[in-house]
């Protein structure tokens, strides 16, 4: 298991150090981020150390419209990209899953010539070499979205091009939508910390205003 830590300057209101840890981190460490009285840390569980059979099932395209009703996390979220997913469950456990879901695009159409096994092997390598930093989620999110009809519709027979060039449109998306969300992260955090720091301040006066009030009554009298 991986667990990641999250230092932040609470006064400043933002993120000042990110640590990761393949076991439980260590006292030491945790209390030397406390000798600073403006910092806090947040421990994280980060990868569960999931196996390759449940990685299968995890990801298996019957969980699929549950992935896709949160497109957000789809792009911007903790799933392994296809190169990621090669390294730590392997090749073929990588291309069953890519193997599946794309096998679940196909026949959700009403096409009459199918893929035969050498093609969908093929494909599936295919996306694998070419997309390599897709997400799962966003191969997902791309079946999901081909089945709703927004790569056009599939005529008479599949073919792998088709698929591979609907790919290729929608991994360009997949680096705008990234972007976009980060962004829209990024804007709202800042907008979060703007307000704290106006709190902070208006407190900070507000106490301020009061004890120069205290002295100046204590003088009167």
């Amino acid at each position: 298991m991986k667990y990641k830590v999250t230092v932040e300057d609470w006064f400043e209101g933002k993120i000042v150090d990110t640590l990761v840890y393949d076991k439980l981190p260590p006292l030491r460490d945790l209390m030397k981020i406390q000798e600073n009285i403006f910092l806090k840390y947040k421990i994280e569980q980060i990868e569960k150390g999931m196996t390759k059979e449940e990685f299968v099932l995890y990801y298996n395209s019957k969980y699929m419209y549950a992935y896709a009703m949160d497109e957000e996390r789809c792009h911007i979220g903790s799933a392994p990209i296809l190169l990621e997913a090669f390294h730590n469950y392997g090749r073929e456990s990588t291309l069953t899953v890519i193997d599946e879901l794309l096998n679940s695009l196909i026949t959700f159409t009403s096409a009459r010539f199918r893929l035969s096994t050498e093609q969908r092997e093929r494909l599936a390598q295919v996306v694998l070499t070419q997309f390599p930093r897709m997400r799962i989620t966003e191969l997902i999110l791309f079946v999901v979205k081909a089945q709703a009809g927004a790569f056009g519709k599939f005529y008479d027979r599949i073919d792998p091009i088709d698929i591979t060039t609907a790919l290729s449109h929608w991994w360009g998306d997949c680096q705008i939508a990234r972007n976009n969300y980060r962004l829209a992260r990024y804007n709202q955090e800042q907008e979060s910390s703007l307000k704290r720091k106006e709190e902070e301040y208006a407190r900070h006066r507000e106490e301020t205003m009061s004890i120069l009030l205290d002295g100046n009554l204590k003088n009167f009298k």
